[in-house]
């Protein structure tokens, strides 16, 4: 879902889509990638914070350090 939403005119029902299937799998670095890739494409709000902090924490907790250099 995540590599289609590239293809459409607005990417965030697919993006979403993409997080849910993963977090429900219960892969937690592509939980953390998923949120980040939903994050980028949302405007400023509380929506938007909360993906980033939630990639954040988890990044910081398994060492995903490729993540965490785009994080900040």
């Amino acid at each position: 879902m995540r590599h289609l939403s590239g293809y459409e005119p607005d990417p965030v029902p697919l993006l979403r889509r993409s997080l849910h299937l993963r977090a429900a799998l219960g892969a937690r670095p592509q939980v953390a990638a998923a949120q980040m890739s939903l994050w980028q494409e949302l405007p400023e709000g509380p929506e938007r914070e909360l993906l980033r902090e939630g990639a954040l924490s988890t990044a910081q907790e398994l060492g995903l350090t490729w993540m965490l250099k785009f994080l900040g």
